[in-house]
């Protein structure tokens, strides 16, 4: 069944890009649990907030056919002792809960239930160690001539560094596990304007993110998945 499912589901799908890709959903009536991908995400902003997000498609993880929960099925979230159930989030087949904490350490578990079907019960993560941008450039650096260094203050476990804004295509960078700092060299933000003097100055956004990796209940698609993040951010203004 699990198969025939991948089968059906693959067809759509191309059928489906030739129309524009647009998004497909199915009810969870139809579909065997074994057919569903969980795709699960845990993010804290903060020590004090995390929202659960999870995504259910048909077809493996990266298809455009969403799951809407029917027929009393339901998806429900724990961080620690705590357990809410989870609400229709983005878009059909995105369910979603928010929690008050985000600290290192805690617990989640996603549980999909079903008075029809198998249940899958038990997609468990773990939160990565949190952390604290500690600085960013107080100055106005040029990101043709001058290095810009960012620092956080927990080295427990690697970062991505992404770079955001209005006069620079955006990019990102790996910090080695361990480290509390990154330099990123003169040169390697771009500028979006084509001539030297179309270039500007602006505020960049930078996110960090720390992630771990959790595990998805084994009577889900074996594409399911369950990641979790601390995500920190702050802003700096950069010359060309």
């Amino acid at each position: 069944m699990h198969t025939t499912l991948r089968f059906l589901a693959g067809a759509l799908l191309a059928s489906t890009a030739l129309m524009g890709c647009s998004e497909e959903t199915v009810s969870s009536t139809n579909i065997k649990t074994a057919g569903i991908a969980g795709l699960f995400e845990i993010t804290a902003g903060s020590e004090t907030s995390s929202t659960v997000k999870a995504t259910l498609v048909v077809g493996g993880d990266e298809s455009n056919t969403y799951v809407t929960l029917d027929n009393g099925d339901k998806l429900t979230a724990s961080a620690g002792d705590e357990t809410k159930a989870m609400t229709t989030g983005d878009g059909a087949g995105r369910y979603e809960a928010k929690f008050a904490t985000g600290a290192g350490g805690t617990a989640f578990k996603i549980a999909l239930e079903r008075p029809d079907d198998d249940d899958a019960p038990n997609s468990l993560g773990t939160l990565p160690s949190p952390f604290n941008v500690t600085e960013v450039p107080s100055s106005t650096p040029s990101r043709a001539t001058d290095p810009i260094t960012i620092k956080w203050d927990n080295g427990d476990g690697s970062m991505k560094i992404e770079v955001e804004g209005d006069c620079i295509f955006d990019t990102s960078f790996e910090a080695a596990t361990g480290s509390t700092e990154y330099t990123i060299d003169a040169g390697d933000i771009d500028s979006t304007g084509v001539k030297p003097e179309d270039e500007e100055t602006c505020d960049l956004t930078v996110t960090l993110t720390r992630r771990d990796t959790g595990e998805a209940d084994g009577a889900l698609d074996d594409e399911s998945y369950v990641r979790l993040y601390q995500v920190r951010q702050a802003k700096f203004a950069s010359a060309p």
